[in-house]
């Protein structure tokens, strides 16, 4: 009996969450500033931080503590004014436009499973049953609550307790699959794959079709390491923001508003989600006039080894939005929802969009760093057309280093760059965060 899948129809689609769409940039063009560390190290007893840092679209970071968020600015007391008048009233009010991302806490992400949608959003929690049709599944996240996920946006299941340490080519549908869906079991040595058709998701199990059987049978979730997906569909909507939460989710929302308790977001399929503060790791928005170099593939990219030259694959290559390890990109212990994750050597370029003035961002080394007991040493480079605007060979864990506003037209060429420092590459481990053309 031949079970091959069939395209699912775009009119069967359905969304998870709604978004707004927020307004235009306009920033006038500037020299970028000076590196500067964003936290710069002090002797001494160590002061509490800020509660959150602040991306400004010139260039700048900003600490600072939340006090409201409204259809046309953000709203903050400066960590400075804060400290100063013992939480005072005394508040900064940016316009939205300006604000180019809140980062608040380091991500640990939580949950049995780890669920990645067509498109790249990604939430974490337990996996339960969907509806009674077998079109969904329930997934219970630790922070965003019950959802209920679509299964024709799914791209991939997996039970983080069994795929610790596998890489995307171990879980992956092969290019020329005859069937749509494949289960992933833990062998000896990586997984078995089994193709065939996923019919349900159940409470604590799945019906599957494999492609030698006649009819549909129950697996356990216990026999599972993943859950494989080909076909999903993107989310039709743009949404206005990019979130981060505490727990590792990270997926498109729409930003109602927030006051000094709670953060109000909408959800792909309308649904409105009140979230605590606390809750967030970073939230940055998405609007004409800033594009973040994460969401452009790079036009040309050289990655290799400190070992075997040019010809030697790198031990990781760069992520979007993920630290080149595959988890959140931290760093000075906080996460952050959009930026690049590399490792030495790396040397990734972009044509600069029409309407960009600017380059803004911050680089530093990964927190994950800290475990691996080396000190890093790499030299990292911003390029303009060839020419070298921004250069430190001095990075150290637990600070970030501003680039400034580096100024930029049209069509010229941005290269971001992570060589080999002094000795070896281990720990040469760089998140460039929150890099965005700007305009």
């Amino acid at each position: 009996m031949n079970i091959r899948s069939k395209p699912r129809a775009p009119g069967a689609r359905r969304s998870l969450w709604s978004a707004l769409v927020g307004p235009g940039v306009a920033l006038a063009a500037a020299v970028a500033a000076p590196a500067q560390e964003v936290a710069p190290r002090t002797s001494g007893a160590p002061t509490e931080p800020a509660a959150m840092l602040v991306q400004l679209a010139d260039g700048r970071w900003l600490g600072a503590e939340p006090v409201a968020i409204d259809a046309t600015a953000v709203t903050v007391r400066p960590a400075a004014v804060a400290t100063a008048a013992g939480g005072g009233s005394d508040a900064l009010r940016i316009p939205r436009d300006e604000v180019v991302g809140l980062h608040l806490r380091p991500a640990r992400p939580s949950g049995p499973a780890r669920v990645l949608l067509a498109g790249g959003d990604e939430l974490r929690g337990r996996v339960g049953a969907g509806d009674s049709a077998g079109d969904t599944l329930a997934l219970v996240s630790p922070v965003l609550g019950r959802l209920q996920v679509p299964l024709d946006r799914l791209a991939r299941i997996e039970f983080v307790a069994r795929t610790a340490g596998a890489a995307e080519r171990d879980l992956a549908l092969p290019a020329d699959a005859e069937f749509a869906e494949a289960l992933f079991r833990p062998a000896r040595r990586g997984f078995d794959r089994t193709l065939g058709e996923l019919h349900a998701v159940l409470e604590d199990a799945v019906r599957f079709q494999a492609a030698r059987d006649e009819t549909p049978r129950r697996v356990s979730f216990d026999e599972l390491a993943a859950i494989a997906l080909a076909g999903g569909y993107g989310r039709e909507d743009e949404p206005d923001a990019r979130l981060l939460s505490r727990a590792g989710d990270s997926l498109g929302v729409g930003l109602e508003g927030a006051d000094e308790r709670h953060v109000t977001v909408v959800l792909e399929g309308g649904q409105r989600a009140m979230l605590d503060w606390s809750d967030l790791a970073s939230l940055a928005p998405r609007r004409a006039g800033l594009t973040f170099l994460a969401d452009l593939p790079p036009d040309r990219r050289e990655e290799r080894s400190y070992f075997g030259g040019r010809a030697q694959p790198p031990l990781y290559p760069h992520r979007a939005d993920r630290a080149a390890t595959g988890g959140p990109l931290s760093a000075a212990g906080r996460s952050f929802v959009s930026g690049l994750g590399c490792h030495a050597y790396s040397a990734l370029s972009w044509r600069a969009p029409d309407g960009a003035s600017a380059l803004v961002g911050a680089v530093a080394i990964d927190d994950s760093v800290a475990a691996l007991g080396v000190r890093p040493q790499v030299d990292v480079r911003v390029e303009v057309d060839g020419a070298e605007r921004f250069r430190a060979t001095d990075l150290a864990p637990g600070v970030l280093r501003s680039l400034g506003r580096i100024a930029v037209r049209p069509g010229q060429r941005v290269a971001l760059i992570v060589d080999f420092g002094e000795g070896l590459d281990i720990g040469d481990r760089v998140d460039w965060l929150g890099v965005a053309f700007v305009r």
